[in-house]
């Protein structure tokens, strides 16, 4: 199972858009500096979008959200989406290793000293509920914010498809996959929008 998502600031605001499986979408690692500034000062929260059975299904809606949501000027992501893995990318390798290098940010053992830490204050029952509660707040505030965003879209695709227009047509007139539309109409996706 494959997933489209997004990373948000505690005031909704959308930063990151990414595609993944598994645990991707709270994983902190191999993520770009601009992205680690936002979360060093802000924190975020992770909204999962949409689920496919599919990887490719993933890297063209990841495609479309990146291109919508880059012109609110506040996504960090360094390419427009679609690659596996961008520092598959030569071009994107070679500039990301330059920019560490020039910026010292940290190596690999500082930050497996810095998990280390976190992981030993987590132990702490205390500790770990505030953060937990922290996270919750976060995540509902998040959550409802982005899905407010969505939510005049989201009426439209639901609204035209019930008066019989067909997935190909809300593809091309919203710019998103079949699959999208699909779990979209069906409530796979935005259930609690009506």
């Amino acid at each position: 199972m494959f997933y489209t998502y997004a990373h948000t600031k505690p005031d909704g605001t959308i930063f990151y858009i990414g595609k993944g499986q598994k645990r991707r979408v709270s994983d902190k690692s191999n993520r770009n500096r601009h992205w680690n500034f936002i979360v060093k000062k802000h924190g975020f929260e992770a909204v999962v979008l949409a689920e496919f059975e599919n990887e490719q299904d993933a890297l063209d809606e990841e495609v479309k959200l990146i291109a919508h949501f880059r012109k609110f000027g506040t996504l960090v992501n360094i390419t427009d989406g679609g690659d596996i893995n961008p520092m598959y990318n030569p071009e994107v390798a070679a500039r990301t290793a330059a920019t560490k290098r020039a910026k010292g940010q940290y190596t690999g053992k500082e930050m497996r000293e810095y998990n280390e830490g976190y992981q030993e204050r987590m132990k702490d029952p205390e500790f770990a509920k505030q953060i937990s509660i922290k996270r919750k707040k976060a995540k509902a505030a998040s959550t409802a914010a982005l899905h407010e965003k969505m939510r005049d879209v989201i009426l439209q695709i639901r609204k035209l498809r019930s008066e019989g227009m067909k997935l190909k047509e809300l593809k091309e007139m919203f710019d998103m996959t079949e699959s999208s539309i699909s779990n979209i109409c069906n409530r796979k996706t935005y259930a609690e929008i009506s």
